[in-house]
């Protein structure tokens, strides 16, 4: 730490060690498309599959990295992470340009190594970027945080856009070799540069030797804002690569058809994103002032609700070669500038100097996990079911994460202060992550209702959508099972409060469920045809009970039930749970046995409900011995952790329930 002034020239070297990093960045995201096609001769109907495989590899190995870097950067500063990372991002970027050779050399394969250098690549900038975004909040106040990460992120997206874009015009007229070779060398220069201008540390480091969990836990439960800083950074960090991925795919695909080369495609592609940055970069000054103005909850309210406009549009898009995809492009582009500021600034905001590096690390992290899951889905929705799928899906949880920010405006007070409602818990983001699942039926619902003649989601029949909320119900009646044993092993109390919460999930994916057999069958066939499927396929009627049982639950779920049936009639009515998860499972089981397919995944969820029943039944047991033996289980849980705590054994014996009653 030091209490030297930030001076100008520390501000232009933070500028251009961001630029250079989003430059690495996308160049190797935007020529992965183009290397795997023209070097290693993936083609094929699983291109999108096997692009998104080497990003989420890349992702998923540099996000422990990332976290443990944030924390480590409290302690011991930023810039000598910043320059061993680029110094890692050089050496992954040169040997992808010898994956070929070294990969057969080593006996691999070319395509295997090329995934270990794009990791090698991800850990280097895993190193760098969260780094130099903490640097930016150190040197900052609330007042002018937004005016500076305006600029910051100008600056990373100049490098990884304009310049992006006017790189990739390279391999039509000078190869593609000679585009890496430049990232290898933009690498080497942000190394020198951190090296030979070392950033001040200015904030206090941290003296605590272990992760921070409880520190960090406690600041996102008790700060709504936080969390909606959070549930933003999973849910949007990944559109802006996945534009540069699926885009480029598209043009790729879609290329040969329209009478345009590899090169040609990879140009316009390259163009198209180019303008993107452009918009982004004349859109941040605007987005800084409006957040310092109007608030940062509003700031990602707004920023959401255009880039979805955005998505969406490139949705209903024809074909990508045509001018027309500028306007949606540009939608997206000024919906992404507040959506990259506004997040960051407030959990800046909101966190202590010494824990920004460990509070980053996480938001980095979950954004990290949010490119993991959205780049897979929509690889494989970009093979399955088209090159619009992407764009839609992305559009509709941008439309989620909006409405989830305008509801947070009445409990922003605009400042630093705690807000208005604390201590909410983390009910609205598990909320959110619930409702993800349907938002690719709601797809197919928007796509197939006419926006779209040849929309991508055309082909795809009801009954997928049938198997497929109901598989959800089943996913969410398990997690309800699996809350208890969780919150018991991990001692996290605080999971007993989404207990109804995820139960209400699996009853509503189960009307889904029933909704889209009822339309499948109506909209199809006759009810004469309805009623003899009912006894042919055994499986419907146990599906109707336990939907019948599962309806039953929930409503009597709600405390005035409770109360009006008495606490041990409305505990034994909630049991009834354990019978509902028999039920649907032998529906799953049953159902998969009758078509034929499906069977490994039924036995999979078999064990797992094996697994959690006898847990239960091994827990009642125990209480119940215990209880035969005149012994309180309460007392002897409270006794056992006394001992834990004093460094003792647990104890031999526990009170007896009748000295407890006299007493």
């Amino acid at each position: 730490m030091t209490d030297r002034p930030i001076q100008p020239w520390h501000w232009n070297t933070l500028y251009l060690l961001l630029a250079c990093s989003t430059i690495i960045m996308t160049l190797s995201a935007g020529l992965q498309p183009l290397f795997l096609n023209e070097v290693l001769g993936v083609t094929g109907p699983r291109v999108g599959v096997i692009n998104a495989s080497v990003q989420t590899a890349a992702e998923v190995v540099s996000l422990g990295l990332i976290a443990f870097l944030g924390y480590y950067s409290d302690r011991v500063g930023r810039g000598p992470i910043v320059y061993i990372g680029f110094l890692v991002a050089a050496a992954g970027a040169f040997l992808a340009i010898l994956s070929p050779w070294l990969g057969a050399m080593l006996g691999v394969g070319a395509l295997s190594f090329y995934f270990l250098t794009r990791i090698l690549v991800f850990l280097g900038l895993g190193a760098v970027w969260p780094q130099l975004t903490v640097l930016a909040g150190d040197y900052t106040t609330y007042e002018t945080r937004p005016g500076q990460f305006a600029k910051v992120l100008f600056m990373m997206t100049f490098g990884g856009s304009v310049i992006y874009a006017v790189l990739m015009q390279i391999p039509e007229y000078g190869g593609l070799y000679v585009v890496m070779a430049l990232t290898v060398l933009i690498a080497l220069g942000g190394a020198w540069l951190a090296r030979g201008h070392h950033l001040p540390d200015v904030a206090p480091h941290l003296g605590q030797r272990t992760y921070p969990f409880e520190q960090l836990r406690k600041l996102t439960a008790n700060e709504p804002r936080m969390q909606l800083a959070f549930v933003s950074a999973f849910f949007s960090r990944s559109d802006m690569v996945f534009v540069a991925m699926f885009l480029m795919l598209w043009f790729l695909n879609y290329g040969k058809f329209a009478g345009f080369s590899r090169e040609e495609a990879v140009a316009v592609a390259g163009g198209v994103l180019g303008v993107l940055g452009i918009v982004i970069m004349v859109a941040l000054p605007a987005w800084g002032m409006f957040i310092r103005q109007r608030g940062r909850v509003l700031g990602i309210a707004v920023g959401m609700a255009i880039s979805a406009a955005g998505f969406l549009g490139i949705g209903l898009m024809g074909t990508p070669f045509t001018p027309w995809i500028l306007v949606p492009i540009a939608l997206i582009g000024v919906g992404q500038a507040g959506c990259l500021i506004s997040p960051q600034v407030m959990a800046m905001d909101h966190t202590p100097k010494n824990l920004r590096g460990t509070v980053m690390g996480a938001f980095s992290v979950l954004g990290g996990l949010g490119i993991i899951f959205f780049v897979q889905s929509g690889g494989m929705l970009f093979d399955i079911v088209g090159p619009h799928a992407p764009f839609v899906l992305i559009g509709l949880v941008n439309v989620m994460v909006m409405t989830y920010a305008f509801s947070m405006m009445p409990y922003d007070t605009g400042a630093e202060t705690p807000a208005k409602k604390p201590k909410i818990g983390f009910k609205p983001v598990v909320f959110s992550v619930c409702l993800l699942p349907m938002l690719v039926p709601l797809m197919w619902l928007v796509d197939s209702g006419g926006a779209n003649h040849h929309g991508a989601f055309g082909g795809l029949p009801l009954g997928y959508w049938n198997r497929y909320t109901g598989v959800w119900a089943l996913n969410f009646l398990i997690i309800s099972l699996a809350l208890r044993p969780m919150r018991e092993m991990s001692k996290v109390a605080q999971l007993a409060r989404y207990n109804r919460m995820i139960g209400l999930f699996a009853f509503f994916y189960a009307v889904l469920h029933v909704l889209t057999y009822l339309w499948l069958e109506i909209g199809g066939h006759s009810l004469s045809h309805m009623w003899s499927d009912f006894w042919l396929r055994w499986f419907i009627p146990i599906g109707i009970i336990a939907f019948v049982l599962l309806t039953v639950l929930a409503i009597t779920s709600h405390k005035y039930w409770s109360k009006r049936l008495g606490g041990k009639q409305w505990k034994f009515l909630q049991r009834s749970v354990y019978a509902v998860n028999v039920l649907v499972l032998l529906h799953f089981i049953v159902a998969a046995d009758m078509a034929d397919s499906g069977m490994a995944k039924a036995l999979v969820y078999t064990a797992i409900v094996f697994a959690l029943f006898t847990y239960r039944v091994r827990q009642y047991m125990a209480t119940h011995d215990m209880l035969r033996q005149g012994l309180d289980p309460e007392d002897a849980k409270k006794a056992a952790k006394l001992a834990k705590s004093k460094g003792h054994g647990a104890p031999k014996t526990a009170k007896p329930v009748k000295a407890k009653a006299e007493a």
